[in-house]
Formats: structure tokens, C-alpha cells, sequence
């Protein structure tokens, strides 16, 4: 089993905490990942919802479901697969907005990572 260590730091050595995105991206990501939600299925979105915003892992998220592991991880990679889709998709059609306007785009970030 491992042990956590406590690493004290002195006061003037502490980063600062300091937002690292805008609340306006962050509340425009926000809405792009609740968009992309759209397309899933229930059982897709429950798995979302009970992995990644509620944190739990897959051992809990399947019990909490009461559904097979296994069957709760293809719902996650599907659901995840088809997000993936939807914001590229999105990235690519704001990509071509702008240049035909002379922009620079706001693409969504790429937040679900295998």
C-alpha cells in the first residue's frame, strides 16, 4: 500500500493561485460538452455523468447503474467516441467561419482523452 507524503512549503514559495482560463471559456466549453451530450443515448449519458461529473470510477459507476462493468466501460468509450465527433466537427465548421470572415476561431478543447 502506499503512503502519502506531506510536503510543507513555505508561504512565500506558494504558486499563485491564479485562474487559468477566462470564465468565459470556461462557461463556452460548458455549453459546447452539453451540446455534444445531445447525440448520446441514456445509458451513454449516464455513464458520463456518473464517471467524469460525479468522479467516480468505473467500479462504482457500474454498481451505481447497476449494470456489468464491462458493459458500463463501452458505454463510456462509445460516448466518448461520439463527443469527439461532435466537437470536431464543431472545431471544423467555426475553423471555416473564420477564415472566411479573416478570424481567429475558438475551437473547443480537446477534453476527453483515451
Amino acid at each position: 500500500m502506499r503512503r502519502k507524503t506531506e510536503v510543507l512549503l513555505d508561504e512565500d514559495n506558494q504558486p499563485a493561485h491564479e485562474a487559468t482560463e477566462p470564465e468565459s471559456n470556461a462557461t463556452g466549453l460548458r455549453c459546447d460538452l452539453q451540446q455534444a451530450m445531445v447525440d448520446l443515448s441514456k445509458a451513454e449519458h449516464a455513464a458520463i455523468q456518473h464517471c467524469y461529473y460525479l468522479d467516480l470510477s468505473h467500479d462504482e459507476a457500474a454498481y451505481a447503474l447497476n449494470m456489468p462493468l464491462g458493459t458500463l466501460k463501452t458505454h463510456v468509450l462509445r460516448a466518448k467516441e461520439k463527443m469527439r465527433r461532435r466537437l470536431d466537427a464543431y472545431a471544423n465548421e467555426a475553423n471555416r467561419t473564420s477564415e472566411k470572415n479573416g478570424t481567429m476561431a475558438n475551437a473547443p478543447f480537446a477534453v476527453m482523452q483515451n
